[in-house]
């Protein structure tokens, strides 16, 4: 404590050092390399003959095996699929007793990933039987990528325990960005089975052009957590966060969290002391939500593709590739819990009861061809999920030697569109109209209704709900299948 600091003004600054603050570090380095086999999949010669000779009566290697071409020659000619891997993580923590039950500790982390592959087919593999001209044999796939990750955390928690009582408090702050790019090049045309690099390639492969794809993400939060119990017996948490995520609209960065909950150690209770086959029974309740941001980064933002293969002026032009959303909002999920936790003699056992309610689900949905997209991301509405879930695990057999346990769980849950969004609601319209622009066909004098069935949500139907009509059974005139439509009309599904 401060105390000791004052009392002892000659203490070396070693020994100070040494007591209130501790460094720790934690390197690791990750390299994998691998090479697949040129022979390729043993699918391919379940096809073939067992009695077939791979050589014909002069020795030489058979370029057909019965109906099938002899895949074992691919593996005989050059054939190169190789990986590479490596992976750099740094974890530094630094923490600083500042008193005895105030602790500092801050923590910073590299994290670095690279990745090659390299797949090339020379000109004599099977992939290429029945090509005219050499330009156009041989393969080469180049795809590389790589992904840097910094982020630092920082936080202050303070521990107090006295008498009966338990308090816990943290508050924190984190920072973190990540950059990705991936990169791929196929090429074609090799002279010889020698020249495995893309620099002897005669030509691009047909059809295709270098491609790649890369984005920066970055996110920027703060948290607040406090714990409390008495005589363990009686517990409760709280916690509240604050996040912002460069992968949400402009209008709606921000987003709060926030967590409670209780327990009740029943187990440490006086009226159940000595009661040795019971080792644990454990009430728990909680309540909070959550966010999830586990989609692409450019959902929100309006993206183009540059015209690289034609110029107007001497200038390159652009498409716009997705349409821009700046209030596009964090998926945010409500979380109701109730459960127990319990040990008995050899049976441990997990039961919970659950209510997830998910609001703003991320999806995209069709718009009008008027805005130039097909797409455009949007957020769903309300989703509810509720379930069961039940743990158990029984210990039959526990041996210094040996051990055996038997284990059974099981789960369900429903889900059903609580409220959908106007956007939504705009979405189901169009959908319907195009699905109910039915005609009479003259020659079978049925309705013609689109072949695909519409995909349209609606509140308090499940999000897996199938929309679809009564069957009146076969016509016999026409051999057609009959429905009886929501209108009251006999519908026949004719080929359109």
């Amino acid at each position: 404590d401060h105390r000791d600091l004052h009392s002892f003004p000659t203490r070396r600054s070693s020994d100070l050092f040494k007591k209130y603050l501790r460094f720790q570090n934690n390197l690791s380095i990750v390299k994998n390399n691998s090479k697949n086999s040129p022979f390729g999949s043993f699918s391919n010669y379940s096809k073939l003959n067992p009695y077939e000779a791979l050589y014909d009566d002069n020795g030489e290697m058979r370029t057909n095996i019965g109906d099938y071409p002899n895949y074992y020659r691919n593996g005989l000619v050059g054939t190169e699929l190789t990986n590479s891997y490596f992976n750099f993580t740094n974890n530094f923590l630094v923490e600083w007793t500042i008193m005895k039950d105030l602790r500092l500790r801050g923590r910073f982390q590299v994290n670095i990933k690279n990745n090659e592959g390299h797949d090339f087919y020379p000109a004599e593999h099977t992939n290429f039987i029945g090509y005219s001209t050499n330009s156009t044999k041989g393969s080469y796939t180049l795809d590389t990528g790589h992904s840097n990750t910094l982020s630092g955390d920082l936080n202050l928690n303070y521990s107090k325990e006295f008498g009966k009582h338990m308090v816990f408090a943290n508050l924190g702050g984190n920072v973190a960005t990540t950059d990705y790019a991936e990169y791929q090049v196929s090429a074609t045309g090799f002279a010889s089975e020698k020249m495995k690099s893309l620099s002897f390639a005669n030509q691009y492969l047909t059809g295709s052009h270098p491609t790649g794809s890369s984005s920066t993400q970055r996110e920027l939060g703060a948290t607040l957590l406090t714990s409390y119990s008495y005589d363990n017996r009686y517990l409760t948490d709280f916690t509240y966060r604050l996040n912002a995520s460069s992968v949400f609209g402009n209008e709606k960065r921000w987003a709060p969290f926030w967590s409670f909950g209780l327990g009740w150690n029943v187990h440490n209770e006086p009226f159940l002391k000595g009661i040795d086959w019971l080792k644990q029974f454990k009430l728990r309740a909680s309540i909070g939500n959550t966010g999830n941001q586990s989609f692409q980064t450019n959902k929100s933002l309006a993206v183009y593709s540059f015209m690289t293969d034609r110029q107007y002026n001497g200038l390159m032009g652009s498409i716009a590739q997705n349409m821009a959303n700046p209030w596009l909002q964090w998926e945010s999920k409500m979380d109701y819990n109730f459960g127990f936790d319990a040990s008995i003699q050899r049976l441990n056992a997990r039961f919970d009861i659950y209510k997830a309610v998910t609001t703003n689900m991320v999806t995209s949905i069709g718009t009008v061809p008027s805005t130039g997209f097909t797409t455009v991301s949007e957020n769903l509405g309300k989703v509810e999920n509720t379930g069961v879930e039940l743990y158990l695990n029984y210990g039959v057999v526990r041996t210094h030697d040996m051990f055996l346990n038997l284990t059974f769980s099981m789960a369900h849950n429903k889900n059903k569109i609580v409220e959908i969004s106007d956007a939504m609601r705009e979405y189901n319209e169009s959908i319907l109209t195009s699905y109910n622009s039915y005609s009479l066909d003259s020659e079978t004098g049925l309705y013609k209704y689109p072949t695909s069935a519409p995909i349209i949500y609606v509140d308090g139907a499940d999000m897996n709900s199938i929309w679809a009509v009564k069957s009146l059974g076969i016509d016999p005139a026409t051999g057609m299948e009959l429905f009886l439509g929501k209108d009251g009309q006999k519908i026949g599904r004719a080929h359109v």
